[in-house]
């Protein structure tokens, strides 16, 4: 809402005007006639509704729900944005200090995976229905991003993603 009043655009324009279009990010967008759910081949999610009937939720409209963090995007340009982001290209050095909360760019934390070998940051993203994590490193080289469709419950499904992104990242461990 606020970009909307300060702008008088759709946060959806900004997003594209902004951020989609300088990164030559083409396949991602902040969906807004959510009758007409995702366009192009994806993964589906799905959440029961009152009397336990699975609905996908591919139809939300996450533009009122999340703002930003409705916007869908391949996993190619996810690694595109956070790359930019990491390696400090995506915003003004000023601007990115302050987010950072420190002067040089990269995950102001992260989990060790690899024996200590690399610091990645995990950044969680997801719907309703979708487990979707990006892994980067520091430098911003080392990417893996993958999309979950859930089950209903989640059993497990979080660390079993995180093993698989240490068997992609650190093979032969």
């Amino acid at each position: 809402m606020i970009t909307e009043r300060l702008t008088g655009h759709t946060l959806a324009d900004e997003l594209d005007r902004r951020l989609f279009t300088p990164l030559e990010m083409r396949r991602t967008y902040l969906p807004t006639k959510p009758p007409e759910g995702i366009r192009g081949p994806h993964n589906h999610g799905y959440l029961p509704d009152e009397q336990g009937r699975l609905h996908d939720v591919d139809r939300i409209n996450a533009s009122h729900l999340w703002a930003a963090g409705g916007v869908v995007s391949t996993a190619e340009e996810v690694s595109d944005f956070h790359r930019a982001y990491t390696q400090g290209t995506l915003l003004p050095p000023r601007l990115q200090e302050v987010i950072d909360g420190r002067e040089r760019p990269g995950p102001p934390d992260g989990e060790r995976l690899c024996g200590g070998l690399f610091e990645l940051r995990e950044i969680v993203g997801g719907a309703p229905g979708f487990h979707a994590p990006t892994y980067v490193s520091a430098d911003g080289r080392l990417q893996l991003a993958m999309s979950v469709t859930l089950n209903v419950r989640n059993d497990g499904v979080r660390p079993m993603v995180g093993k698989a992104a240490e068997a992609v990242l650190c093979p032969g461990r």
